[in-house]
């Protein structure tokens, strides 16, 4: 468990370095297509006592998404080894300075949280039982 830890401050501090030192707000709300990397990620089940902790491919999440706002869907880039595609239903313009997206897909509910300043992601998803979170960021795209 303490490893877990020590991996997860390691990868945030290292995406955390990568990215440039100031982000325009108006880069993360809505207005521009994204491109996002998930670092990190977990998954848990109902009924059992830890949650695995690792790499988002591990749990066939994907690494890399484009967040299309005009076409209103997010899509998994070239990168990965299928593409998967989910409408996004809502968007959300929070007051603290980030842009929530939401959707869902076959038995699965999804959030997506942008913060305006850091462009920083947050990714939950939802079925019956068990969910998947994934961190990373997000810059803009093409």
């Amino acid at each position: 468990m303490m490893k877990r830890h020590y991996f997860l401050k390691i990868t945030v501090s290292l995406l955390v370095l990568s990215l440039p030192l100031v982000a325009a707000a108006e880069d993360f709300d809505g207005a521009k297509t994204l491109v996002c990397a998930a670092v990190l990620s977990a998954e848990c089940s109902a009924g059992e006592t830890e949650c695995f902790i690792g790499a988002p491919w591990m749990i066939n999440l994907p690494v890399f998404m484009k967040v299309d706002f005009n076409a209103k869907q997010v899509t998994t880039t070239k990168l990965n080894e299928t593409t998967r595609t989910s409408a996004i239903r809502h968007v959300d313009q929070l007051a603290e300075g980030g842009t929530a997206i939401h959707g869902s897909e076959a038995n699965f509910v999804w959030s997506m949280l942008v913060a305006h300043g850091t462009g920083n992601m947050t990714l939950s998803i939802t079925g019956e039982g068990i969910g998947y979170i994934a961190f990373g960021a997000c810059q803009p795209g093409k």
